[in-house]
């Protein structure tokens, strides 16, 4: 078998079959099943998500709640096929993944409308004699 073909330092290669051992192996797989492709794909999204996060404000859906997060759908089933589809149920699993993934959380607020609340003081200071 002829030697790769250096470049500038970098190995060059005509065919697969003159990738070293492991390595050869390692793409033949990656080729077969794509997941680096599309776990590299995911953290792409997550920053796409985490600049709409940031630039938008979301509001809550009358009887649905708030939205939390986003989560790209790779990290969605990966998760779920790891630990089950009920994970997303529950309220510890999604602080952990609200404290890996922090770009993933999303501002929202309610769905009423209220006049004179500006959400910083519980009580107000004035007083008034009715």
């Amino acid at each position: 078998m002829p030697e790769p073909i250096t470049k500038d330092g970098k190995m060059m290669v005509e065919s697969l079959a003159e990738i070293p051992g492991e390595l050869h192996q390692a793409i033949i797989n990656e080729f077969k099943t794509g997941v680096l492709k599309e776990m590299v794909e995911s953290r792409v999204n997550h920053q796409k998500i985490a600049q709409h996060n940031h630039s938008n404000t979301f509001k809550s859906v009358e009887g649905l709640g708030r939205l939390r997060m986003s989560v790209d759908p790779w990290h969605f089933h990966n998760y779920g096929q790891r630990y089950g589809y009920d994970c997303w149920k529950d309220k510890g699993f999604l602080k952990d993944v609200e404290k890996v993934h922090p770009e993933l959380k999303a501002k929202c607020g309610g769905t009423k409308i209220q006049v004179g609340y500006n959400g910083e003081n519980k009580r107000s200071s004035q007083k008034y004699n009715l």
